[in-house]
């Protein structure tokens, strides 16, 4: 996995809030994964309560939320299921 740069970890876990939130409907399969990308990301560097509120409160501009990710590392992560190799895909 890539070192990531708070803002860029930031800004991933934005969009995947973003998409997340975007049926309007909570499913808890999509908050343990994100849970999971939290960690895996970003460990405690990230206040994961707050930035959920930001999104739900201030609806982000993806083309803004996104903006960090000026790496092709930051840009290129694999997909959800292997970020926890011990966890097993489905």
């Amino acid at each position: 996995m890539a070192n990531l740069t708070p803002p860029e970890t930031e800004a991933i876990l934005t969009v995947c809030l973003t998409a997340a939130f975007a049926d309007g409907e909570k499913h808890d399969e999509e908050r343990c994964q994100i849970k999971d990308l939290t960690v895996n990301l970003a460990g405690s560097e990230i206040d994961l309560p707050a930035l959920h509120q930001r999104v739900l409160l201030a609806r982000p501009v993806l083309s803004d939320a996104v903006r960090p990710l000026t790496t092709l590392a930051s840009r290129r992560l694999p997909p959800m299921g292997r970020l926890n190799p011990t966890k097993p895909t489905a």
